[in-house]
């Protein structure tokens, strides 16, 4: 079954007190993204935050609130 909105892209990223990513904003356009970046820098966070965003409560990703922080947003 095709999906009625067709295809979806990403747009626009802002993260904050995600995993280890403390505050960053992307603007995409709508092409392909790479993320590359040291062992532990937050590649991972950012996946996990768009998968937060995607998924909802649904979502399974572990210890999402950076370390310190009250709260997280995507």
């Amino acid at each position: 079954m095709a999906d009625p909105l067709g295809p979806q892209h990403v747009v626009a990223l802002e993260i904050a007190n995600v995993q280890k990513i403390k505050a960053i904003s992307l603007r995409l356009d709508g092409k392909s993204l790479v993320v590359t970046g040291r062992n532990a820098s937050g590649k991972s966070s950012a996946l996990s935050a768009i998968e937060m965003t995607l998924a909802g409560r649904e979502s399974e990703v572990p210890e999402p609130i950076r370390r310190g922080a009250a709260k997280a947003e995507t």
